[in-house]
Formats: C-alpha cells, structure tokens, sequence
C-alpha cells in the first residue's frame, strides 16, 4: 500500500464523517422546513378558496354585491391568495434544494461506503511493514502507540474523576437544598489543579493546588466577594460577664484569635452582619 493511497483513503474517511455530518443537519432542516411548507400550503389554499367563493357567487359574494363592494373585495382576496401562493412557492423551493442537496450527499456517501475499514486496514498493514523493517521509523511508530496508549489511559481516568465528580457535586448539591441553604452562595473549586493542562469546563470553576499555593489567592479573594454583604470581620473585647456572646463564634469556627485579658476576653472572629448589633457594644 503506497502512501499516495493510503494518504487517499484518509481524505475519503475524512469527506465521509464531514458528509454524514451535514446530511444530519440537512435532515433536522428538511423537516423544519417541510413543517413550514405544508402549512402554507394550507393557507394558501384557504385563500384560494376565499377567491373561488367569491367568484361563484356564493353568500358573502351576495353580501359584497348588495353593498357595492364586491369587485374591491374579490380584488383584496386575490392579492391575498397571490401573496400566500408567493410565500408557498418561496418555501416548496427552499424544500426541493434541500432534497437535491440530500440526494447528492446520499449518492456521494454511498460512494465511499466502506472507505474508513479500507483505510484501517491500509494504515494497518503499512504498520506492519515498517516494523518489520525494524529501523527508526519502526522504533518510532512503537514509541508513539506507548505514548498513545498512556494518553488512552489518561484520558479514561479523567473521564471517570470528571464523571465521579459530577456525581459528587450533585450530591452536594441535594445536600444543600434538603438544608434550606439554597440562598447561600456556592463555589465550586477544584484543589490538585497544579499538573500541566490543567483546565476548567466552566469559567465559573476555581483551579487551585494547596501543594503549590495555585489559585489561592484568587480563591481567597472570591470568597471575600461572596462573603462581603453577608459576614465582616470583627474585633471586640468582651466583658466577662457577657462571655455567653463567644459561643456561637466558637460554635461556627470563627475565631481567628483569642486572648483573655483582666478587664475581658478579646476576639478577633468572623460574625453575620446580622449579628453585629450584639457584639457593637464591646466592638474595637
């Protein structure tokens, strides 16, 4: 098998994958249009028949007669019909080109039916030969199918972390629904993001690596968007006879620091800026 040939046979799977392609499109299209087509024909006749009523003198040609309209509305009804047959030749057109254009990728895919088994087996057999040549073309092509069957690998494990992931975040998501947080924000951030090609399917996901620090920053800076009509950070200095206020900080991990000194306990914490008002009396 020549290369020429083999080089030929790509081209035709190649043409082949772009034709089913496009015939798909064309089909999805065929019937949108056949869709529009078969309803102007409906309106079309109707008008048609709207002129025939009139032209036959039925009742309403009656009516246009006794009020002297008849020739103004037989006028108005023929323009309307010429208008619809108009819009329906327009459509039945656009409908026999995309049936031509079908007819001609159906004939050229028959054409190349087939064509993508005579090129694995050319491409196969043109394998063969150069290993069995044993030369560096030989060493080449076997280093290249171990660096595509690693990639294989890759990819696989990648599907299935993507795929468990999905799984994981929709979980999650349940969760927070059964939790009536569905007002709380969410940030989806993906952590061991620091391996070259590393890329998120959604802008809206954060890379980060806690090996290497990647994407902290802007994690942090995120979180402080989010956050910022929701929580602000304090500074108080608690008597102790109003310790009980310490609580519920403890209680969400929100101290940052702590010291208790003779006049109180001091605090450095996050706190709900709908709780603010309890802690204004002992703020710093």
């Amino acid at each position: 098998m020549d290369e020429l040939t083999l080089k030929e046979l790509w081209q035709q799977a190649a043409e082949k994958s772009h034709l089913e392609t496009k015939y798909k499109e064309l089909q999805a299209q065929r019937e949108t249009v056949a869709g529009r087509v078969k309803k102007l024909e409906k309106a079309s006749r109707a008008e048609q028949a709207d002129v025939d009523r009139l032209e036959r003198g039925s009742l309403a040609a009656f009516f246009y007669q006794m009020i002297g309209r008849r020739e103004e509305q037989l006028d108005k009804e023929r323009e309307e019909a010429c208008a619809a047959r108009v819009r329906y030749d327009a459509a039945a057109r656009e409908l026999a080109s995309i049936d031509a254009d079908l007819e001609r990728r159906r004939t050229r895919l028959a054409q190349l039916e087939g064509c993508e088994g005579r090129y694995r087996e050319a491409l196969a057999e043109k394998v063969r030969e150069l290993k069995a040549g044993h030369g560096p073309a030989a060493q080449e092509l076997m280093e290249c199918e171990t660096r595509m069957e690693g990639m294989r690998l890759q990819k696989q494990e990648l599907k299935e972390a993507i795929d468990a992931g999905r799984v994981a975040l929709h979980t999650a998501g349940q969760v927070l629904d059964s939790l009536d947080c569905a007002d709380i924000p969410r940030l989806t951030v993906y952590n061991k993001c620091d391996k070259p090609g590393a890329a998120a399917f959604d802008p809206a996901v954060l890379l980060t690596s806690a090996r290497t620090g990647l994407g902290l920053d802007r994690l942090l800076a995120r979180l402080d968007q989010l956050l910022a009509d929701r929580v602000r950070p304090i500074k108080v200095l608690l008597p102790y006879d109003a310790l009980g206020l310490a609580a519920p900080l403890r209680d969400r991990g929100s101290v940052q620091a702590e010291e208790y000194r003779p006049d109180g306990l001091y605090l450095e914490a996050i706190a709900k800026r709908e709780e603010l008002h309890l802690f204004e009396p002992y703020m710093l």
